[in-house]
């Protein structure tokens, strides 16, 4: 901008300063419409550019919107039971699909670490069923699976537990969200790019291969 302006300045006073040094003739008044001409091109010159450089980073945007998946943690019911469900409300599919291990307090049967097993891929508009591993850390009745939904349920719930998911878009970008669930009821509590380095296909049981997409 500042180079755009010492442009524009010097366009405009060199005219000026040959019109002093020659005094008034056509040559000076061809200079300072040429000048003006000049600066003008330059001017909208310079808007387009600005105008292409905005519609090129609105373009990559919308680009990267349409393949972005967004995933929450839902209670829903699935056929006779409730299950949490982790389920993909964005635009694009969802790999390597990771929830961080949270401590829940099961409801008549005291505090349990939970682990979710991982899930290969979460496509757009669909949702995969959580399947956990309790480990009970109170001497109380052993929780199971069913457990886990009917306590994160807000009447049932004595507290909010944050459930923190971790995935991959299609271009490899780690992505996180962060779902509040419990006695406060169910929130996206917020989104952000994850700078977590990608797991290895062994650690989530895939082996080497690629995710397998079901054909369309």
């Amino acid at each position: 901008m500042l180079y755009f302006g010492a442009f524009g300045t010097l366009l405009i006073l060199w005219p000026g300063i040959v019109y002093l040094r020659s005094g008034p003739n056509l040559s000076s008044v061809i200079y300072w419409l040429t000048a003006m001409v000049v600066l003008a091109y330059t001017v909208e010159t310079y808007g387009m550019r600005r105008e292409m450089v905005s519609q090129n980073e609105l373009a990559r945007e919308q680009a990267e919107t349409a393949i972005t998946p967004l995933l929450v943690a839902r209670i829903e019911a699935q056929n006779v039971t409730n299950e949490l469900m982790i389920r993909n409300i964005g635009h694009g599919p969802a790999f390597w699909v990771e929830v961080d291990e949270f401590t829940l307090s099961i409801a008549r049967k005291g505090a349990a670490r939970i682990a979710v097993t991982p899930i290969d891929v979460v496509e757009p508009g669909k949702a995969e069923r959580a399947v956990f591993t309790l480990v009970p850390l109170d001497a109380a009745p052993s929780p199971g699976p069913s457990d886990v939904p009917y306590s994160l349920q807000s009447s049932v719930a004595t507290g909010d537990y944050e459930i923190v998911i971790k995935y991959e878009n299609l271009r490899g970008r780690r992505l996180r969200s962060v779902v509040r669930m419990g006695k406060s009821g169910t929130r996206l509590l917020k989104t952000f790019t994850d700078t977590a380095r990608t797991p290895e296909p062994g650690a989530l049981g895939l082996g080497s291969a690629s995710p397998n997409l079901p054909p369309r």
